[in-house]
């Protein structure tokens, strides 16, 4: 950012370093000159690249006549004509104020208001301004309280001289609007780059980023951005720390279909939110499911077991290798989607090979760049063909199989999952449930605020049950207990009371076996008010909506 003062007086020069020292960060030059001579020096600046040239008066007004670049009158302020007219005025000498009538409009009311016998006149041009002097001169007039030019002439009558000047304060507030003005223009200029690299008409609500602000929107469905402010920085970062990196992410946040892309221009980079509201006619078909990652299934990576697989992970994720997971228990599953997922943050369907024809819906998607988790697939010959379709998909493609299904004599071992047991994740358990009870008490207000560290010390019988088993074991746990600590004499108490009870608990406690608990538990707790449901699980009415229809509440 270039700007060039032109002084239209010496003592201008003495505010304007100052200026330039506390500026630093912007390139400010000066020269001292009225009317022709500030014209020469202000087409100079502009020919050495500076944006914007601050002057005043008549020499401003010249300036913007022959130059096409932002000009600035720094005219005095309403202080600075005051100070100017007590110095005349203690004086006592007949005045006369003289100058253009941007400044004596301003001085006229303060002097209507003091009360004084000055006299005022306005310019025009500079012969009319040496009659009039020589006019005043003869009339007795003793003082002129002007602008620089009134006062370059007077002097050469012998009058006594009075500038109105333009203090240090009100040059930096000129110059802070001529910093102001060059960044709009800069945000114009810009944004007409990024409409033409990408901005489409069809694109109607979007805003764009810059430095963690807001550059620009445009939202003609929307009254304001439909996601916080804090969702858009949080998907930057997510962005930014996309290991396998795309040029753009794709998510959802509760009805609103997100789109991230970014441009740089110079040395700064724009990032593009586009926001799309999800219709019912978007809806997906029957067996084909949108896939949220839940807060509740944090990787934990404690364990040498999940090390070496998230480490597997990665390597194929770079790849762009289809993975095959080889489902243990429900809760590393979705720990191991959610890991997956986090290195490419594109929209995520899961597809249910018992309710959908996988192979051919593949095939009509395999262009749109979406994650995709294929489950309940019935033979083998699904699993090559959309294992060769594969290779030019830009998503990543998941194939989830039960532990004991068949088709895993025929998948390649070097591209499959498997989930490791209880006993092998002894060194995660702890931090997996008391993220399991802090999901909990965020979502339900319930009082655990964790479990007893040394819980699966010296206890292989624990290390050999399922891990769902003993997640569903501390979820009654965490809803029928008032302690703030679980401790082990209280998971083991319920432990048991389960065992003895004539029907074992569902075993099942997916993501959506959760969801679908948790959306039934409030709707009858708060009378299938749908409104006040909405706001406790912090989703819209149209989502929870969905999900009523998705799980036939």
């Amino acid at each position: 950012m270039r700007i060039y003062i032109v002084a239209t007086y010496e003592a201008m020069v003495n505010p304007i370093k100052k200026l330039m020292k506390k500026y630093g960060n912007i390139d400010i030059d000066y020269g001292v000159g009225m009317l022709d001579d500030g014209l020469k020096l202000a087409t100079e600046a502009k020919k050495r690249g500076y944006e914007a040239i601050i002057s005043r008066g008549g020499t401003a007004r010249l300036i913007r006549k022959h130059l096409d670049i932002p000009i600035i009158d720094a005219k005095p302020s309403g202080n600075d004509l005051l100070k100017s007219i007590l110095i005349a005025k203690n004086n006592d000498l007949k005045t006369s104020v003289i100058a253009y009538s941007n400044i004596t409009d301003g001085a006229l009311e303060i002097i209507e208001l003091l009360n004084l016998n000055f006299k005022v006149h306005y310019i025009n041009d500079k012969v009319g301004l040496s009659s009039l002097l020589i006019d005043l001169k003869n009339e007795g007039y003793q003082q002129i309280l002007g602008d620089s030019l009134a006062i370059k002439l007077a002097k050469d009558l012998n009058f006594n001289t009075v500038l109105f000047q333009t203090s240090y304060e009100t040059l930096e507030n000129f110059l802070g609007y001529a910093i102001m003005i060059l960044k709009q223009t800069k945000k114009i200029n810009e944004m007409d780059v990024i409409r033409s690299r990408f901005l489409t008409n069809t694109i109607s609500n979007y805003c764009v980023i810059l430095n963690n602000k807001i550059f620009f929107s445009k939202l003609e469905n929307f009254e304001k951005i439909p996601v916080s402010y804090e969702k858009c920085i949080n998907l930057i970062y997510e962005y930014e720390e996309i290991r396998n990196h795309k040029s753009e992410i794709k998510t959802k946040i509760d009805d609103i279909n997100i789109r991230v892309t970014s441009i740089n221009i110079s040395n700064d980079k724009y990032y593009l939110f586009e926001f799309k509201k999800i219709e019912e006619e978007d809806n997906l078909p029957i067996g084909v499911y949108e896939f949220e990652i839940g807060n509740n299934f944090i990787p934990v990576e404690k364990s040498k077991a999940m090390k070496n697989l998230y480490l597997k992970l990665q390597k194929l994720v770079e790849k762009n290798e289809a993975i095959f997971i080889e489902k243990d228990n429900e809760y590393t599953l979705n720990e191991v989607l959610n890991y997956i997922l986090s290195l490419n943050k594109s929209e995520t369907i899961l597809i249910d090979g018992d309710k959908i024809e996988i192979e051919n819906y593949f095939e009509s998607i395999k262009n749109d760049t979406k994650n995709i988790i294929l489950k309940n697939i019935k033979s083998y010959e699904v699993i090559e063909g959309i294992s060769n379709k594969n290779k030019n998909y830009d998503g990543i493609l998941i194939i989830v199989l039960d532990k004991n299904s068949n088709l895993l004599e025929s998948v390649d071992p070097s591209k499959t999952i498997m989930i490791p047991r209880t006993i092998k994740r002894k060194d995660d358990l702890i931090n997996i449930f008391n993220n399991y009870i802090t999901g909990y008490r965020e979502k339900y207000g319930t009082a655990a605020l964790k479990i007893q560290d040394d819980m699966f010390e010296n206890d292989e019988s624990l290390l050999e049950e399922d891990l769902d088993d003993l997640l569903m074991v501390l979820r009654r746990c965490i809803l029928e207990e008032d302690e703030l600590l679980i401790t082990k004499e209280i998971y083991l108490e319920h432990l048991y009371k389960i065992k003895n009870e004539d029907t074992k608990p569902c075993r099942d406690v997916s993501l959506d076996q959760m969801e679908k608990e948790a959306i039934l538990y409030q709707l009858q707790k708060e009378n299938y008010n749908q409104s006040r449901v909405s706001e406790i699980l912090g989703i819209s009415r149209s989502t929870l909506w969905r999900k009523m229809k998705k799980y036939n509440i």
